[in-house]
């Protein structure tokens, strides 16, 4: 199972509201992670059937709904385009879905490449 390390006080950034150790420490596990240390980061291990959970973003969007932070589906616009992807059958037995998306006006940096990389990294893992 992958182990990821975020930086706490991003967490609490991106739920917008200030949690303390404690609270973190006894509702983490619920979330279906095993719970490794909370310092200036919170290191965490995350099991197969929990994959939304390996970038920042999707452990902080977990974690503030089940704290009961931002409740309620998240809606993203999707738009239908002329984009194709094409797969090569020999992959089949390897990969056999794929997943893609097209963004645009988004600023990339490297901080967030590196955390894009890293994600698809225990995504692999």
């Amino acid at each position: 199972m992958p182990k990821i390390s975020l930086k706490k006080d991003k967490v609490l950034k991106i739920i917008g509201k200030k949690v303390s150790d404690k609270d973190l420490l006894e509702k983490i596990p619920y979330l279906g992670t095993d719970l490794e240390e909370i310092s200036d980061n919170i290191e965490v291990e995350i099991f197969p059937n929990r994959p939304d959970m390996l970038s920042i973003e999707g452990f902080s969007r977990a974690l503030s709904s089940f704290l009961e932070i931002n409740l309620g589906v998240r809606e993203y616009k999707v738009h239908k385009s002329d984009y194709k992807v094409l797969v090569d059958k020999s992959v089949n037995k390897v990969r056999p879905f794929t997943v893609c998306a097209v963004l645009k006006n988004v600023n990339i940096n490297q901080a967030l490449l590196d955390d894009l990389i890293a994600t698809q990294e225990k995504i692999h893992i």
